[in-house]
């Protein structure tokens, strides 16, 4: 029986017709330049027409003139959520709950008329796919607005998602067309292509998207949904991976390893290899349509790259992560994690440091000589006290003219290390503005979890960079990680996921090496991130976004060391940074040989 939950209770006098000509009359005296009254109205209207007993075609048509109607409330509501920081504030969250609330009601309106026409109520197949279609295209908008932000689904969304698909498998109705003003991209869908619009924006896995991308994504499967279809048989593809849904489950359709499926009559499989192949082609320029029109979706190339990967590798997590209930100190966005490394008295750092865990080259480095600090001349101390044994003949000279022996391998006194202690202590009770607290709930070699939970906004987005301040034994290191899931939930907090790209970083300055093109361009901070074996991951440099790309070259500064690189391949881009795979350059061509047409400009 379909939704045998679904009950009239007594109706509410709210004042709404129940007929559809008076109530097309009631519809039109809405006070519109009021919209907190019209939404009051409309909201309280629906409650009373779901509440009523009514005759199923009576219902759906009812429904289509409210619908229409609702059309403005439902947009004013979700401009309140444009661009807005998570978590919401309680205002925030009350219309966003009314706002779900407002969808489910409409949806629930198409529903009831089904589950009457299941129980005898005479519709013909265009009401009966109208209404499958309306109810299924709220619910998508439903998981959309969650999707959005960040939300967990509602309990049993799922469950009514495929209960309606189910409905329209049975009465042969999924090829049906219907028109619909709510879609952004197209005018209308058939009731398999609704279905398959809110399944592949589930694929995508929503909580790992940024800002704007699920709209963006849900404005792309409207127009490629025809691309995908639904297997009753599912069936493996070449990795043993099958895109599989259980119809009698609560729950989203997920890519799963499963080289043999079960032989269930509520398992349907998904077959987007047309949309796989868009994709591809798309990722290599030729994705172009019939007659070398443009094809009939197109992404950002960033987003359709992670989109392809999404849905074609099975999520796996390289390290277990242990529960961890403290505090943590954040940073989020490349500059301020410079300013919150630079206000941190109790980090370690050693001049040069960076570019030898990079095995880079200093070969700029300028000797220079440099004076004894007091520390040093207690006890009729001599700079040959600080020899290294392991040096080379080479090192000999850096025991006076490096600044970084010093850091490196000079003791301390006590008092330094007493020092150093208290200036620790209280910035840790009076952190720095960039610093913020967050709760570190487990943590691995590979990753963190760590939830919000003040009051305010917590300015983290999915694919921005984050610096998180951890302690390694007595030292202090700020390790620079990438937020790859945030999840919203109510009682809990904002809860993000961050991928660790690496153990250690290493703050320098990077300018362009003279060029025609960056003739003028300045220093700017960096981020140096050393090779992580354990990850396979390979020394980078992170870089503000807009300044560089593949191939240029770039001079990195630390201290009084050197090193010029070049950029290699773009790993990931967002909209404050670029990281780069880096390369040495051979320093030995001459100085005045110049490559290409650069000394031929300032002669024209």
């Amino acid at each position: 029986m379909l939704w045998p939950s679904l009950k009239h209770r007594p109706s509410l006098d709210e004042g709404i017709p129940l007929s559809p000509r008076p109530l097309r009359r009631w519809l039109k005296a809405l006070p519109l330049v009021d919209m907190g009254e019209t939404t009051r109205l409309v909201y309280n209207g629906l409650l009373t027409l779901n509440q009523a007993q009514l005759p199923a075609g009576q219902r759906i048509q009812n429904m289509e003139l409210v619908r229409e109607s609702a059309q403005d409330v439902l947009q004013h509501l979700s401009r309140h959520f444009i661009a807005r920081s998570l978590p919401l504030p309680p205002r925030g969250r009350k219309i966003l709950r009314l706002l779900l609330r407002l969808h489910k009601e409409l949806s629930t309106g198409y529903k009831l008329a089904l589950r009457d026409a299941a129980r005898g109520d005479n519709l013909s197949n265009k009401l009966l796919a109208l209404a499958t279609h309306r109810a299924l295209r709220h619910m998508s908008l439903i998981h959309l607005q969650a999707a959005q932000m960040y939300e967990t689904e509602p309990a049993g969304m799922w469950h009514d998602i495929h209960l309606l698909y189910a409905f329209a498998e049975e009465h042969q109705l999924t090829a049906s067309v219907v028109k619909d003003a709510s879609y952004r991209h197209i005018r209308q869908s058939s009731i398999a292509e609704a279905y398959l619009q809110t399944a592949l924006l589930a694929l995508s896995l929503p909580t790992t998207l940024r800002q704007g991308e699920a709209e963006r994504l849900a404005g792309f499967f409207e127009k490629t949904a025809g691309l995908v279809g639904i297997d009753g048989r599912p069936l493996a593809d070449a990795g043993s991976g099958v895109y599989l849904i259980n119809l009698e489950l609560d729950r989203p359709p997920a890519y799963t390893s499963m080289p043999e499926t079960p032989a269930l009559a509520s398992l349907r499989g998904i077959t987007p290899d047309k949309l796989l192949t868009h994709l591809r082609a798309q990722l290599q320029g030729t994705a172009v349509g019939q007659g070398g029109m443009q094809a009939a979706g197109t992404l950002p190339a960033d987003l359709a790259r992670r989109l392809l990967l999404t849905l074609t590798q099975h999520a796996k997590r390289d390290f277990a992560r242990a529960d961890r209930d403290e505090r943590i100190y954040v940073a989020i966005g490349l500059d301020s994690i410079h300013r919150a490394v630079q206000a941190d008295p109790a980090r370690t750092m050693a001049h040069g440091e960076s570019l030898r865990a990079a095995g880079l080259p200093d070969r700029a480095r300028d000797l220079r000589l440099q004076t004894i600090p007091e520390q040093h001349r207690s006890h009729n101390a001599d700079p040959t006290n600080y020899y290294d044994p392991n040096a080379t003949s080479d090192d000999i000279w850096r025991l006076v003219v490096n600044d970084a022996l010093w850091d490196r391998a000079a003791p301390t006194s006590p008092a330094m290390d007493m020092d150093a202690a208290d200036a620790a202590a209280s910035i840790e009770q009076n952190p720095p503005q960039e610093w913020a607290q967050w709760r570190l709930i487990n943590a691995s070699p590979g990753g963190y979890c760590i939830s919000w939970e003040q009051a305010g906004p917590a300015r983290a987005q999915v694919g921005e960079l984050i610096g998180l301040r951890d302690r390694e034994g007595r030292n202090v290191l700020w390790r620079i990680g990438l937020i790859r899931w945030m999840r919203n939930v109510p009682e809990e907090g904002l809860i993000i996921g961050i991928q660790l790209l690496a153990a250690r970083s290493y703050q320098i300055t990077v300018h362009a090496a003279h060029t025609r093109r960056h003739a003028t361009a300045g220093a700017m901070d960096a981020l140096l991130l050393p090779e992580v074996k354990a990850l396979r991951q390979p020394g980078s440099l992170i870089l503000p976004a807009g300044h560089f790309q593949p191939g240029d070259d770039v001079v990195i500064t630390e201290g009084a060391n050197e090193s010029r690189v070049r950029l290699q391949e773009c790993l990931q881009q967002a909209t404050s940074f670029a990281q780069f795979m880096i390369g040495t350059i051979d320093t030995e061509t001459p100085a005045g040989q110049e490559s290409g047409f650069d000394a031929l400009w300032s002669k024209l």
